[in-house]
């Protein structure tokens, strides 16, 4: 390719046009909350120490909100924040 810096340019291009589906990042957010309620609820009728119930749910229910959160990030790469990526330097 003769001009990988305008290759580059047309890719984040089409990044930043072409947002995340709207109906997919509802439902996503809906299943996390339903995760949410429903994980303190089982850990605590499948364990039998609710220390253990506790570490359970406080491990998945981050991990899961922690992914969620990266992803959101992810999703608009190009601003001004800390973590976004620059557009033009």
């Amino acid at each position: 390719e003769r001009f990988p810096r305008l290759v580059g340019a047309k890719d984040v291009q089409k990044i930043a046009e072409f947002p995340f589906p709207i109906p997919y990042a509802q439902l996503i957010v809906v299943m996390m909350v339903a995760q949410t309620v429903l994980t303190p609820l089982l850990a605590a009728v499948l364990c039998e120490d609710p220390a253990w119930a506790a570490v359970i749910t406080f491990a998945s229910v981050l991990a899961l909100w922690s992914i969620n959160c990266i992803a959101v990030e992810l999703e608009q790469p190009f601003g001004d924040d800390p973590n976004d990526l620059p557009i033009a330097e």
